[in-house]
């Protein structure tokens, strides 16, 4: 993902002091000690307890700069920063150029995305598409050029064109110098596949967020990374190249400059062209033309996070642009039913069967995102937090209480066991994972509460499969068969997604005979999946979004299903260099110091106090403001807990340079601003052709003020936010012309609040409703 950059037009020139007082860059929370590594290209910068996987960053970043720098054609001034955390579980990574080149990596396993499953080393993938995103949106050439020295890292030509663009060549990128690339999986397929067999593929000036219709803003990436990849194959990499090299030269970027670029370098019209890419992916469509086996559950339009049968009732949490994130109660007449808002990702029934539990995101003081375990009585709706920011992604319990939980960070995945009893959790035990494991997929636990199911990515790249006896902690491995969400379909079967020539399909596996069988016959690709008694459901992805069917199970008439896959458990450590040793890295203590001077300077109009031309107006007056010139310069460090903003600008009628400075420190759990502003005093202005001018001992007095506030917001598990604010301000005037004397005001002021937002998300396109 790239968060979107400052886009530089004459307009902004006049309103980036507004924008100048905020953080650009991501802030990171406070983890402990921050270290850094220097490397040739990059600066890494992470928690002392990642230690580990700053090296592995720092390897390959250093990698993939070989790599990419040729192919995009441009090397950065200057180190890129690349920044872990590890604050949230929700996987992902941001590009900002500006002020400085900077890389937010978050430490959560990205195979938490569906999308991102089939990538077969993710760390390796993501540091891919952000450092595109650098190389691409960096660049600035010929008379481009005069931005740039005038104004600093200010204005980047490239970005000012289409998301799917952009956000299409990171993506291209990622899937030629990664393995397992999003432009090539099956998941990518599927939705390219079945928009096209049913006219659906957006023109690409739909494609702008917000996105609503399916799969929402992740459209830019699907459908701009395959029109991105047609150009590449068809047109060939020089006219792929020209694109962005064209668009680091423009002095004035419009979009529609950008736009008929394309005319000019592949002798046809973006739409033209974007029409002949729908013709190719209509062509292939019709190659595999998918089957939906079963009844249709649900029509969310969204994506489904996860679902589970308790009872006649299905439970199925989607989030939907359309339809917003809920969890529902699915009953056997069809009626959905709205439970709890919020974000789910894992649900489970549990020996109560008034009772459900589910893993919902939970924001805590200063900006940690993390998933905990809750209750929710189905008889008196009363929902019940039952861990605390412990991180817990998925779980399964059984008919007897027992249950297996899955929580992830960026040192990896741990398996714990527990019980549930009267509405509490107890019991608790991990259990030690294999070395070769790096990610545990969801967990499923039998009946009794005796075995447990699981699939995992290992050092090979794969998801192999595996049980857990809980009653003698051993792990083993089931040979033979690789896939993801492995689950028990009964006491002898386990259900698991697997690929197979074409798509992800639904297999079952006999432990006793040790066959395995495609339960599916061409659907277009399957997402979840579970089977209970003689029915299968199963998530399948659609032109509208994913839904739930159901069918029946019938293994009779099937043949057996051989999986031919080669273990590659060396393949990965061809993304290093085999000369490259981390052990030659040198940690060290992170310096902030050394992005403290200016990234970003320029001259800018502003309003002079005070100063105005009064036109009588219909026997009233309209003020006609001064303007001045003014010389700023900002800046905020890598981490986004420190900003500064300092001004100087020419007051020219009352001879005297008006100055400001400001800055913005982030400290765990509250917030600090101070700015001071000096300035003259008096009025001046121009009126029936008179100058109407106050003046204290011949000179118009001067003026300072200083303004200091102290802010924090804190959130209360989802139940809306307590807001707390406290500060003072001064302002000093040599001489207060309406008290005659000189003046010193001081106010101190303080306020709490309590906010609570529910977003109106069904609306219309550009209106996403109200807060």
């Amino acid at each position: 993902m790239i968060k979107k950059p400052i886009l530089f037009s004459a307009a902004l020139l006049f309103i980036c002091l507004n924008v100048f007082s905020q953080n650009l860059l991501p802030y990171v929370p406070y983890q402990g000690l921050m270290k850094q590594i220097k490397t040739g290209h990059f600066v890494v910068v992470f928690p002392k307890k990642y230690e580990s996987k700053g090296r592995q960053v720092a390897l390959y970043a250093e990698e993939i700069h070989e790599k990419l720098s040729p192919f995009m054609q441009w090397k950065p001034f200057g180190r890129t920063m690349i920044v872990l955390s590890d604050n949230t579980d929700s996987p992902n990574g941001s590009a900002i150029p500006c002020p400085r080149n900077t890389i937010l990596l978050y430490l959560a396993p990205a195979e938490l995305v569906t999308s991102l499953k089939s990538q077969a080393d993710p760390l390796y993938s993501i540091i891919v598409h952000e450092y595109t995103h650098i190389l691409h949106l960096d660049q600035i050439r010929d008379g481009a050029w005069f931005w740039r020295v005038v104004n600093g890292r200010l204005y980047f030509p490239v970005s000012n064109s289409f998301a799917w663009y952009f956000e299409g060549v990171a993506v291209l990128s990622e899937s030629k110098f990664a393995k397992g690339g999003r432009s090539f999986s099956h998941f990518t397929d599927a939705l390219i596949r079945d928009a096209a067999l049913h006219d659906a593929i957006p023109s690409f000036d739909r494609l702008m967020y917000p996105i609503v219709d399916w799969p929402g803003n992740k459209a830019a990436y699907h459908y701009g990374a395959r029109f991105m990849e047609y150009l590449y194959a068809e047109y060939g990499k020089e006219k792929y190249d020209e694109v962005f090299i064209n668009a680091s030269k423009e002095f004035f970027p419009f979009i529609f400059r950008f736009a008929m670029s394309f005319k000019k370098i592949y002798g046809k019209k973006l739409d033209v062209l974007w029409n002949e890419w729908i013709d190719f992916e209509k062509n292939n469509a019709k190659s595999y033309i998918p089957e939906y086996e079963g009844d249709q559950l649900t029509s969310l339009e969204g994506e489904v996070l996860s679902f589970a049968r308790v009872g006649d009732d299905v439970f199925i949490s989607s989030s939907s642009y359309k339809n917003d994130r809920w969890l529902y109660r699915l009953k056997p007449d069809g009626k959905y039913e709205k439970l709890v808002n919020g974000y789910i990702r894992s649900i489970s029934g549990t020996n109560d069967n008034n009772v459900i539990l589910y893993t919902r995101l939970t924001s805590y003081p200063d900006d940690y995102d993390y998933f905990d375990l809750y209750s929710f009585n189905l008889k008196t709706r009363i929902e019940k937090k039952l861990t605390t920011a412990k991180r817990i992604n998925y779980i399964s319990f059984s008919d007897s209480g027992a249950g297996i939980m899955v929580s992830h960070s960026g040192n990896g995945s741990k398996l714990i066991s527990v019980t549930y009893n009267k509405g509490k959790i107890t019991d608790e035990k991990e259990f030690f994972l294999p070395e070769n494991i790096g990610f545990v997929d969801k967990p499923s636990i039998n009946a009794t509460g005796t075995e447990v199911v699981f699939s995992a990515r290992t050092d090979s790249g794969f998801f192999k499969i595996f049980r857990l006896h809980l009653s003698n902690s051993i792990i083993e491995e089931i040979q033979g068969i690789s896939g993801t969400e492995a689950k028990f379909a009964g006491n002898n079967r386990i259900s698991f997604i697997s690929s197979d020539e074409n798509t992800d399909n639904l297999f079952v596996y006999d432990v006793e005979t040790s066959e395995s069988f495609k339960v599916l016959d061409k659907p277009n690709c399957v997402i979840h999946q579970s089977v209970s008694g003689n029915d299968i459901y199963y998530v399948d992805e659609t032109y509208s979004g994913e839904e739930l069917f159901v069918k029946k199970l019938d293994l009779d008439t099937q043949i057996p299903y051989n999986f031919s896959f080669i273990d590659t458990s060396n393949d990965l450590t061809e993304n290093i260099n085999a000369s490259a040793d981390s052990s030659e890295l040198k940690v060290k203590n992170y310096n902030f110091f050394r992005s403290l001077y200016p990234f970003i300077w320029a001259f800018l109009p502003y309003q002079m106090k005070n100063a105005n031309v009064v036109a009588p107006v219909n026997g009233s007056y309209f003020m006609i403001p001064f303007f001045a010139p003014k010389f700023m310069i900002y800046n905020t460090t890598a981490l986004g807990r420190f900003s500064y903003t300092a001004s100087v600008g020419l007051d020219y009628l009352r001879y005297y340079p008006d100055n400001e400075f400001s800055f913005n420190l982030k400290l765990p759990g509250f917030d600090i601003n101070y700015s001071w502003e000096n300035y003259s005093g008096g009025v001046k202005y121009l009126y029936n052709g008179k100058i109407i001018d106050q003046k204290y001992n011949g000179r118009a007095p001067i003026i300072f003020s200083n303004n200091f506030n102290l802010s924090s917001s804190i959130p209360l598990s989802g139940y809306g936010n307590l807001s707390l604010q406290a500060g003072f301000s001064h302002k000093f005037q040599e001489y207060d012309f309406n008290r005659e004397k000189l003046a010193n005001n001081f106010i101190f002021y303080q306020q709490i609040g309590y906010y609570y937002i529910l977003s109106r998300i069904k609306a219309s396109r550009w209106d996403r409703g109200i807060y």
